[in-house]
């Protein structure tokens, strides 16, 4: 039933809601898989892995339908995710089971269907971040996902350490996102040089103020 949703928004709303912020981080992701140089000679705003995921959906079509199905897909997910949270609330399956395909028409979410934006990448692994923060048990693989979010967008690490906090193995779910942090910083600076840290921390700073980088490649 979600992805007939998806699928229905996908056919009413099409490309509809193609904007600014969108059109950035997927011309970024074009642009990278097309030259590379990413926080070099292409500046980006934001951590790498909203445009890395941008440009594997285009590395297996290259269009922006690709595009929307990838984040439609997430958005799935995401609802997903939060069914399983309601089961575990509630331990009600009827309220389990639409708790899924409500999540993809919240207002939010028809509003942002299929966008590529950094909340589409957020949603899905903060979510399961929290699931797996409920038990000691998953609680270290809790602090992998909150890493992983913090490099889709900066400002996610205060909900990740929210969650970490609220776990009942907050210390292991520590350890392993601070590890988890660690290893992405060290692998896309190696990557990526130190371009990556001025180029994202300069537009976080600068956001209040209106800035926003445009791609560019020589």
């Amino acid at each position: 039933m979600t992805v007939a949703l998806v699928l229905v928004l996908k056919l009413l709303r099409g490309h509809a809601d193609w904007g600014p912020s969108e059109g950035v981080y997927a011309l970024t992701s074009r642009l990278l898989l097309e030259h590379g140089g990413l926080y070099g000679g292409l500046v980006a705003s934001q951590p790498p892995w909203v445009y890395l995921f941008g440009a594997g959906a285009l590395s297996i079509h290259d269009s922006l339908d690709s595009l929307r199905l990838a984040c439609g897909l997430a958005q799935v997910v995401t609802g997903m995710l939060a069914g399983e949270a309601v089961w575990r609330l509630t331990a009600n399956r009827l309220a389990a089971v639409a708790a899924v395909p409500l999540v993809v028409v919240t207002p939010w979410a028809v509003h942002q269907h299929g966008l590529l934006l950094p909340e589409q990448l957020g949603a899905p692994l903060l979510l399961g971040a929290a699931l797996l923060a409920a038990r000691p048990a998953t609680a270290r693989w809790a602090g992998v996902l909150a890493a992983i979010a913090v490099f889709a967008k900066l400002p996610f690490a205060l909900p990740a350490a929210a969650l970490i906090a609220a776990s009942p193995a907050r210390a292991a779910a520590a350890r392993w996102a601070a590890g988890t942090i660690a290893a992405q910083a060290a692998a896309f600076t190696a990557v990526f040089g130190t371009g990556f840290w001025s180029q994202i921390v300069k537009a976080q700073v600068q956001a209040g103020e209106g800035f926003e980088f445009q791609p560019r490649c020589p």
